[in-house]
């Protein structure tokens, strides 16, 4: 699933990718509706990030800007 996920250039680190599957999984198996559902969330997830992205930082990261308000809606999409 991770390689698939990263195919699609939704990529994420190993320790997000575990919480991702406890998440979603039962019993380390994950149904075909559990798989879909996940990635519509990272992918929305992804999206948000994306168009708060800070740029003209001196590092290789990734920063993004949000109100607690914000961040909750993102979440709960």
């Amino acid at each position: 699933m991770k390689t698939l996920l990263d195919s699609k250039g939704l990529t994420i680190n190993s320790q997000t990718f575990e919480l991702l599957w406890k998440r979603y999984s039962s019993k380390g198996r994950m149904t075909f509706d559990d798989f879909v559902a996940s990635t519509v969330k990272l992918q929305a997830l992804t999206d948000r990030f994306k168009k708060r992205l800070v740029t003209g930082l001196n590092c290789d990261c990734q920063v993004a800007t949000f109100s607690l308000e914000e961040f909750i809606k993102t979440s709960l999409l």
